[in-house]
């Protein structure tokens, strides 16, 4: 049986709050993938929220749930909070609750924008037996609808500092910690987690508000994880920009990275790890 064949199951965990006007354009694009039939299952936690995401999760599943055309979403499940905890809480629900051999985690905010993302994703944390992959590239504007029509699209590829290739900094994953503390070019929404990496090397921070993905590639770094970008030359999440999402509120952003810096910062001077790597982060 060849790699292409052995499709492996997928979950993709929705954490949502209050985004009703995009939560049923991104989980149209889960059912729009190109998978084999019923290996997709999408999980939608929804995080108390006090508009109409809820009706509009449910109706968009209505919509497409068994339907022709859309078959490679084999199940799903929403998940209604009665109080919000906050996106790090709303993930580990949602994670804890996937069933799929692999996880992704997608913003509510945002696309798939390629249908053929999870599977070519899959393929490559086969081939390299990875804990945890992303994409170097993705879409940015402010409506998927209007791309290509006007200027605000545009492909964004992550870089890391010094323009260092993300294999070679991935390959070091001290000096990915390193990097990551400067600069986080990951798009968070193209990660796709091995399940049972993400049970040993550690779940999200539920306290967190913001930055979830930054605390959780500095443990992943330090810790060993096998982590694979892929530097092919296709745009498969688009990444909405909006007045509401949580990138745009600079002081929590802000805070939270100061939080997760000093936590992982504290870690590596008091632990057994490198002396280059103590001394650097003196400096940082």
């Amino acid at each position: 049986m060849s790699v292409i064949d052995n499709y492996k199951s997928v979950s993709y965990v929705i954490p949502v709050y209050n985004l009703e006007l995009y939560i049923g354009k991104c989980i149209r694009s889960i059912f729009e993938q190109n998978y084999k039939n019923g290996k997709i299952e999408i999980i939608v936690v929804n995080d108390a929220s006090t508009d109409n995401s809820l009706n509009v999760i449910e109706r968009t599943f209505k919509e497409f749930y068994n339907k022709t055309g859309y078959e490679c979403v084999g199940n799903y499940k929403v998940i209604d909070l009665k109080e919000n905890g906050g996106p790090g809480n709303a993930l580990n629900v949602g994670f804890k609750a996937a069933s799929g051999e692999y996880i992704c985690f997608l913003s509510a905010d945002d696309n798939l924008s390629n249908e053929d993302k999870t599977i070519i994703q899959s393929i490559f944390m086969d081939l390299y037996d990875s804990d945890l992959s992303y994409y170097t590239h993705f879409l940015s504007g402010t409506d998927k609808e209007r791309i290509p029509y006007k200027s605000d699209y545009k492909v964004i590829e992550g870089k890391f500092i010094f323009g260092l290739s993300h294999r070679y900094v991935t390959n070091h994953n001290y000096l990915l910690y390193l990097l990551l503390n400067i600069k986080n070019p990951i798009n968070s929404s193209s990660i796709m987690f091995n399940k049972e990496s993400y049970f040993k090397f550690g779940e999200w921070d539920p306290l967190l508000r913001a930055d979830c993905d930054g605390n959780l590639l500095f443990k992943y770094a330090l810790h060993g994880a096998k982590i694979l970008p892929i530097e092919v030359m296709m745009t498969p999440i688009f990444y909405r920009i909006h007045p509401g999402q949580v990138s745009n509120q600079s002081d929590l952003m802000s805070e939270s990275q100061k939080t997760n810096r000093l936590k992982y910062k504290t870690e590596v001077l008091n632990g057994n790890y490198p002396l280059w790597l103590k001394m650097a982060m003196r400096f940082i």
